[in-house]
């Protein structure tokens, strides 16, 4: 990761830790509800068994030539990997796993696509213990997706269906691109070039309550410039910035509401939160 962008992330987290609401202060009724509600609740449900693999994964000395189809890691440039190198540096954290969770929970989404699978922790968050949800998920590295799916079958996760190779090529596929998603998952492929592309693919496949969701939007300037294009597009009704992550909702609206937001601790709730 250049410094430069280092730098400007750590300035942006700052300022989005001064300004970021938890819920208090979110004037919209539709946030609040899911802030309070689902996303709250999805904050404090440990899954144990995910965190077990998790745990597996950052012991697996296993080495690999990794295939990078997008913007690089934040960490090293060297093609050599262990699994517990790579896991350390592109596993979704907990916390932010959990709240992924709970916003599949909170529109419903039956259908789920993830661009970036990471080893699938965070795929196997979205389909655990929801059958009626199918998840596609796209990744450029065949072994990564080998061991994401050596995962899914210890979970016992029959719901999730993997795809290798460029994004641009799978979303081109018949299998895909005719088809409507209720969450999208973006999270591979860092640059400005490569989000807005996806987002000009995607934002037309959307189920009319079903959301769009960009990892790493402080990732570097150009990841907060796509950010904020894709914000102001015409077709977006709300947008919830995470700082990790920003989520953006496209049911129409009288005018566009921005939000940036704390996520619901993982922690109960006391009177002073």
């Amino acid at each position: 990761m250049k410094l430069s962008n280092a730098i400007f992330e750590m300035m942006h987290a700052l300022r989005h830790r001064w300004q970021a609401k938890i819920r208090h202060g979110v004037h919209s009724p539709f946030v609040f509800a899911m802030q309070d509600g689902v996303l709250k609740n999805a904050a404090m449900l440990p899954m144990a068994t995910i965190e077990k693999c998790r745990t597996k994964l950052l012991h697996d000395q296993r080495t690999f030539e990794r295939v990078d189809l997008g913007a690089g890691s934040r960490k090293g440039n060297s093609n050599r990997s262990s699994v517990a190198q790579f896991a350390q540096r592109s596993l979704q954290k907990e916390h932010p796993a959990r709240i992924l969770r709970g916003l599949a929970d909170a529109v419903n989404a039956q259908n789920v696509l993830e661009l970036g699978t990471a080893l699938g922790i965070t795929t196997a968050y979205l389909a655990c213990d929801r059958p009626n949800r199918n998840v596609a998920t796209l990744e450029g590295d065949p072994f990564v997706l080998q061991i994401a799916q050596e995962t899914w079958q210890e979970l016992e996760l029959k719901n999730i269906t993997g795809h290798c190779g460029a994004f641009d090529q799978l979303l081109s596929t018949e299998q895909l691109k005719e088809h409507l998603w209720d969450m999208v998952l973006v999270d591979g492929n860092h640059t400005y070039e490569a989000t807005i592309r996806y987002w000009n693919t995607l934002k037309d496949k959307i189920t009319p309550q079903g959301c769009l969701i960009f990892d790493d939007i402080y990732w570097s300037p150009g990841m907060y410039r796509a950010w904020c294009e894709i914000s102001a597009d015409p077709k977006v009704g709300i947008t919830l910035d995470y700082f990790d992550f920003g989520v953006v909702f496209l049911f129409p609206r009288r005018q566009k509401e921005h939000y940036k937001l704390r996520m619901p601790t993982m922690a109960p709730r006391t009177k002073f939160v």
